[in-house]
């Protein structure tokens, strides 16, 4: 798509040449798409030690830059002309997605070429054409990834719950058995073993119980099915490490999606919280707004929190986005974390 529309614009607009640039994370650009003549062929003399990337790059600042025209003789851009010889004019178009300047594509003409009045006009029409693909794009690949960790969720999700029983609940039900297999043969044979076995057994299943139990709690508690986000956030905020402060500002029960997105939301922030602010208490709010609910976890800790180096926090927000929500992190070194998120009460 990116070579189309730089063959189409030099079509278009008569270019003798034109380069369709990408702004990269450390600050450099790259030529991610090009037509017609090549920067011998425009006489265009890159610095000692640049390459051509860094020439048209050149060329697009001094060709959007308001201080930029061509000579009334027509004689070339003033600004551009030590770096560009051949250059006669050249016109960029700066690429937008989300906010953010992605790119910028440029036309140049050599001397002596008339430049269409409507150029920019036509220019604009194509980056508005790249923006929205990339766009696209940059959804698509964020939905993959999103996708992607929340299979790679469920997955280690089976995998623990496989550990802990085999672990846990399931080797003390083994031990319970093997027990009470003892326990019974002892009694046939009148030993005065039996009744210390049998409290052997009694102990492995009881502690059995609880670890399932325990189990249970974190795949869906019973206190949130049978008596709502109240109670059962009042059981997470007493088993944290970290005092909780909560204020609901809602009696009534949400809809099951919100409730449930609401509950481990805030369970698993307080986790992190736990983990890794270093906070001396916590802030939890939750209040319904114009038909949403709005839910702050607030901690006075270190901060540096950032979902883009894999954090806990990711795992939150692909959470929230599942039923359509909205989650924002505010973590200034220095200045506590601050979580917010937005869900939809009604279904989207």
């Amino acid at each position: 798509m990116f070579n189309a529309v730089t063959v189409e614009v030099g079509r278009l607009l008569g270019a003798d040449a034109t380069r369709l640039l990408r702004h990269e994370p450390d600050g450099g650009v790259t030529i991610v798409a090009r037509h017609g003549a090549s920067r011998t062929e425009m006489g265009i003399r890159p610095p000692p030690g640049r390459d051509d990337d860094y020439v048209w790059w050149q060329v697009a600042e001094s060709a959007r830059d308001p201080r930029t025209d061509r000579a009334a003789d027509g004689s070339g851009l003033v600004g551009v002309d030590e770096l560009a010889r051949g250059i006669g004019a050249a016109v960029a178009s700066p690429i937008v997605v989300s906010g953010r300047q992605w790119g910028v594509i440029v036309a140049a003409w050599k001397r002596g070429e008339v430049v269409r009045a409507d150029t920019e006009t036509h220019m604009g029409q194509f980056t508005e054409l790249v923006a929205t693909a990339v766009a696209n794009a940059e959804s698509r690949a964020l939905l993959a990834a999103s996708r992607q960790r929340i299979v790679a969720t469920a997955d280690e999700t089976r995998r623990r719950l496989e550990r802990d029983l085999h672990d846990g609940a399931q080797a003390r039900l083994v031990s319970t058995v093997v027990a009470l297999k003892l326990a019974e043969k002892a009694l046939d044979q009148g030993s005065e073993n039996a009744e210390g076995l049998v409290h052997e057994a009694l102990e492995n299943a009881e502690r059995a119980n609880e670890e399932l139990r325990e189990l249970a709690r974190g795949i869906m508690p019973a206190v949130l099915t049978r008596n709502g986000l109240g109670p059962a956030l009042e059981a997470v905020a007493y088993r944290s490490p970290i005092p909780v402060m909560l204020d609901l500002r809602t009696d009534d029960r949400l809809p099951e999606r919100a409730e449930v997105t609401t509950y481990f939301v805030i369970s698993e922030a307080l986790t992190n919280a736990a983990k890794h602010s270093h906070a001396s208490a916590v802030r939890v709010t939750v209040e319904p707004i114009d038909g949403d609910v709005r839910l702050s976890i607030d901690d006075d800790g270190v901060g540096g929190a950032d979902p883009a180096h894999g954090s806990g926090l990711v795992g939150l927000r692909d959470r929230v986005e599942a039923i359509g929500g909205r989650l924002t992190v505010q973590s200034p070194p220095g200045g506590g974390t601050h979580v917010t998120a937005e869900l939809p009460l009604a279904q989207r």
